[in-house]
């Protein structure tokens, strides 16, 4: 077994040049990491190894990983994720082709010249090269996504089990998570929408999807004189959170104070707003069920009380390590960008009614085209099973179309009640689904 090292240090990897190359087709190579300490915490891990727009994940423990077959290759990158979440970046590892790469056919002689041996080792060779590529386009069967699903969750939340999954196939902007889903989301589909907008026809091409935290204050807007106590929808433990408010009232020098109530009845100040959007971290030290308004006219007291609103009031559990008063950090706030390979597929971002719309099926790799865009024909205002403005139309093509595409990790990162935004210029709602799963705490 030869053996190819490859060391790890501040979450960069780097590839022992003097190991040499790999020769594509051989399944005698495993690649030995050299871990720095960032890395103790984490027994399990993945090696993700990059070559020709395609991947292979490797499940490991230690610090030995074999390599998959690779082939036809110049170049493989190697790299590791573990956790919630841990990466590197790639190290490249040159390859050279070996005499199986090239698609030929045998001459009408040539087993006369094979050995048993050689001709077996050629068969299965060309067996795993293919079994290799089938994973890679993620050709997997619906156990093994759950038994990929199941360790990672197990990785992320010790003492949660996964029950069944549930399923949100609604057309929609932003999609709320429910509050007890564990904290990955399977990305099945994503399709587009086109509308007429003041006149003009858009479409929906989703860029990105944006995932946040749990908003644990699900006041909203909330309008009172004086004072307004809201109790909130569970009891938080002491810990780091985030708040952020916005506030609207009748005077310049009013001023609006926002502190959370520990359920022994003692408050703790948070924010003074003064007619301004506001946000900071801080650190409850004790339980709390509720936050206390009040305004105050002048900035005096809660007894000059005036009438005002409050909006967009947001309450997280916070990452942030700062110390109190320092720039706001909700708990998750992330935008995940989808690749050019998905972005520029022909008609993306097009669709005519829920069942009628171009669409990614993500965990089988496949753009399916359902629609497509013309020039206005007459009596196109008055078809139902079109959408136009007067110069463009969208209409269903006769027979859909179906392309292969590069598989991509369709696994995404939303806490129990926090929100999937389908990132699009126009905000439109877009077909997707999306799948979820449960947890079950366990005693």
């Amino acid at each position: 077994m030869k053996t190819l090292h490859i060391s790890v240090s501040n979450k960069v990897a780097e590839y022992r040049e003097r190991d040499g190359f790999i020769v594509c087709g051989n399944s005698n190579y495993q690649v030995e990491f050299a871990f720095d300490s960032e890395w103790d915490e984490h027994e399990e891990k993945t090696a993700r190894f990059v070559w020709n727009k395609q991947y292979f994940d490797q499940e490991f423990t230690g610090n030995v990983c074999p390599c998959p077959i690779v082939k036809n290759a110049t170049e493989v990158s190697v790299g590791v994720y573990a956790g919630n979440l841990e990466t590197t970046t790639g190290a490249n590892i040159p390859c050279r082709p070996s005499i199986l790469c090239d698609e030929t056919i045998p001459h009408p002689e040539s087993g006369q010249n094979y050995s048993n041996e050689a001709k077996q080792a050629a068969e299965e060779a060309k067996a795993a090269a293919e079994e290799a590529k089938a994973h890679a386009d993620g050709i997997a069967s619906t156990e093994a996504r759950i038994s990929k699903a199941e360790k990672r969750i197990t990785n992320l939340e010790k003492g949660i089990t996964p029950d069944p999954f549930v399923t949100d196939d609604t057309v929609a902007y932003e999609k709320i998570a429910p509050d007890n889903a564990l904290p990955y989301a399977a990305v099945e589909r994503l399709g587009g929408m086109s509308s007429v907008i003041d006149g003009i026809l858009h479409h929906a091409p989703v860029t990105a999807i944006r995932t946040k935290g749990a908003n644990l204050c699900d006041a909203g807007t909330l309008s009172f004189t004086g004072t307004k106590l809201y109790t909130l929808k569970q009891t938080f433990p002491a810990g780091r959170y985030a708040i952020s408010a916005d506030w609207v009232s009748g005077s310049s020098d009013d001023s609006v104070a926002v502190n959370i109530q520990y359920t022994d009845g003692t408050y703790f100040g948070l924010l003074k707003l003064a007619r301004t959007y506001t946000e900071r971290t801080f650190t409850a030290t004790k339980p709390f069920n509720a936050v206390f308004f009040y305004s105050a006219g002048g900035g005096v007291s809660p007894s000059k009380g005036v009438s005002c609103t409050i909006y967009d009031i947001m309450l997280y559990a916070s990452e942030s390590d700062e110390t109190d008063k320092k720039p706001y950090q909700p708990y998750f706030d992330a935008i995940v960008a989808l690749p050019e390979h998905i972005t520029s597929q022909r008609g993306y971002g097009l669709g005519i009614s829920e069942d009628c719309h171009n669409y990614f099926d993500l965990d089988g790799s496949r753009y399916i085209q359902m629609c497509d865009e013309r020039d206005y024909e007459e009596g196109d205002e008055d078809n139902p099973d079109v959408v136009t403005d007067g110069t463009k139309t969208v209409y269903a093509l006769a027979t859909p179309i179906e392309y292969d595409i590069a598989p991509i990790d369709n696994y995404i990162r939303v806490d129990g009640g926090g929100t999937l935004t389908f990132v699009n210029e126009h905000e439109m709602s877009v077909p997707s689904v999306i799948t979820y799963l449960i947890k079950e705490v366990t005693a």
